[in-house]
C-alpha cells in the first residue's frame, strides 16, 4: 500500500503538502441547500468541496459546477441563499484548532450527541452529506480524512468511559483528601479547668479532714525575729 493512501493521523500528515496545494485551482468548501423540489429528505444540505480559478467568482463557479452535474437551473442559488458559508480551506488550515487537516470537515463544536468527538466536542460532517467537484489528489486526501474520522468515531465511546473514570477517581481522591485535612483540623478535647486548679488535700487539711495551719505557721517562723543571747558582743 503506498504512502498516501494509508490512514494516518494529522501529526502523521504533517510532512505532507497541505491539502490546499494538491490541486490545480484554489480549494473552496460551501454549504448548499438543496431546494425541496431536488431534495432526498427535507431540510437536506450538502458539504460542497470544489476547485476554482483564482480569477473567477467563486460562486459563480459553482453555480455553473452543479447546474452541469445536477441538471438544474442554479442562476442565482447564491443570492437566494441556496448556496451560503464560501470557504477557503487554506483560511480554514490557519484558523485556531487542534485537529490539523480534520478541521476542513468540521461542522460544529459542543453539546453531548454521540457524533460528537474528542475533548473539544467536534462534529464533522458526515461522508454521504460531501460531494467533491475537486481534483484526484485533492479527493483522496479528503477520503483519508473521513477514514481518520470514522476512526475516530468508533473509539468515542471508550474515549468517554475513560474519561469517565478518571474524572470519578479524581472526585474520590478529592473526597479522601478533604475528609482527611477536616480530621486534621479538627480542635482537640480541653481538659477540665476546675480540676487543675483545684489545691492538693495535704495543703488545706490533714489527713483527718481537719484543717491545718502549717503553711501559716511556717510563714510565722519566718518573719519572727532571732532573740540573741545577752552574753554575746
Amino acid at each position: 500500500m503506498d504512502q498516501i493512501s494509508q490512514v494516518q493521523t494529522p501529526a502523521q500528515t504533517s510532512h505532507r503538502l497541505p491539502i490546499s496545494m494538491l490541486g490545480r485551482g484554489t480549494l473552496y468548501r460551501a454549504i448548499v441547500s438543496v431546494p425541496d423540489a431536488m431534495a432526498s429528505v427535507e431540510g437536506e444540505e450538502r458539504v460542497v468541496f470544489f476547485e476554482a480559478d483564482f480569477t473567477c467568482k467563486a460562486s459563480s463557479q459553482l453555480e455553473f459546477i452543479l447546474q452541469d452535474l445536477w441538471q438544474v437551473d442554479t442562476e442565482g442559488w447564491t443570492e437566494q441563499g441556496h448556496i451560503y458559508n464560501y470557504d477557503l480551506v487554506s483560511a480554514r488550515l490557519r484558523e485556531d484548532h487542534s485537529d490539523g487537516e480534520l478541521h476542513v470537515l468540521a461542522v460544529g463544536w459542543g453539546g453531548d450527541s454521540p457524533c460528537a468527538i474528542g475533548v473539544d466536542r467536534v462534529h464533522y460532517v458526515q461522508r454521504s452529506r460531501a460531494d467533491l467537484f475537486v481534483s484526484p489528489r485533492v479527493a483522496r486526501r479528503i477520503h483519508e480524512l473521513f477514514d481518520e474520522i470514522e476512526r475516530l468515531r468508533a473509539a468515542e465511546p471508550a474515549r468517554r468511559a475513560a474519561a469517565t473514570s478518571i474524572s470519578e477517581a479524581s472526585a474520590a481522591d478529592v473526597g479522601l483528601l478533604t475528609c482527611n485535612r477536616a480530621a486534621n483540623t479538627a480542635p482537640t478535647p480541653q481538659a477540665n479547668p476546675s480540676a487543675s486548679t483545684m489545691p492538693e488535700a495535704s495543703e488545706t487539711a490533714d489527713h483527718a479532714g481537719h484543717p491545718t495551719d502549717k503553711p501559716a505557721r511556717c510563714a510565722e517562723a519566718q518573719t519572727q525575729p532571732v532573740q540573741g543571747s545577752p552574753h554575746l558582743p
